[in-house]
């Protein structure tokens, strides 16, 4: 335009920025932008598991949310965010609120300890060589008839009480008259 009254003017902003920036805000007459410096997010897992979040950029104050995945049998232990000079940002609920600075996210994951429990059999005696058992540990099973009885069937339930299918391996380790102690290795299948 000529710079007379009435003139219209198109004028854009020039904003020279020296590190990664998100900038908001539309181009209207009478609006703003606001530039917010932004930061790296970089994952670690440890094996047993995965944790995940929206954006690998984040902004000082923004709420990051962290996505947890274990591994079947695992179970998560903690998650750490740190910054590169190892200061820790306060983690609630699978979720920290960004400070200015880089950050790692460490996941850790732990293996689940599930109860072994025996219920009462009459008619003769079960064994187990351990009372907790990790997500496919082999567990060792003694099952002793009394005297007249043999084995009808074995049942494993889970803590729903749900059945869940077994594979048996028979080791006969004694025999007395016409009794024969049993042992049985459990093996849980994968799911």
């Amino acid at each position: 335009s000529d710079g007379t009254a009435g003139s219209v003017y198109n004028i854009r902003p020039v904003i020279n920025l020296s590190k990664d920036t998100l900038v908001t805000g539309t181009g209207r007459s009478g609006s703003y932008y606001t530039v917010k410096d932004t930061y790296t997010v970089l994952l670690k897992n440890d094996g047993n598991g995965k944790i995940d979040v929206e954006s690998l950029v984040g902004y000082e104050g923004q709420t990051i949310n962290i996505d947890v995945k274990p591994k079947t049998g695992y179970k998560l232990k903690e998650i750490n965010v740190e910054d590169e000079n190892g200061n820790k940002t306060k983690v609630s609920n699978n979720s920290f609120i960004m400070p200015a600075s880089n950050v790692i996210i460490s996941g850790y994951f732990e293996k689940i300890d599930y109860n072994i429990s025996i219920k009462d059999t009459p008619n003769g005696k079960v064994e187990v060589d351990k009372n907790i058992a990790n997500y496919q540990d082999v567990i060792g099973l003694s099952i002793t008839p009394n005297i007249g009885y043999h084995i009808k069937s074995i049942k494993v339930l889970d803590a729903n009480n749900n059945e869940i299918n077994i594979v048996i391996v028979v080791e006969v380790t004694s025999i007395f008259n016409r009794t024969v102690e049993q042992k049985f290795l459990l093996r849980f299948p994968k799911s």
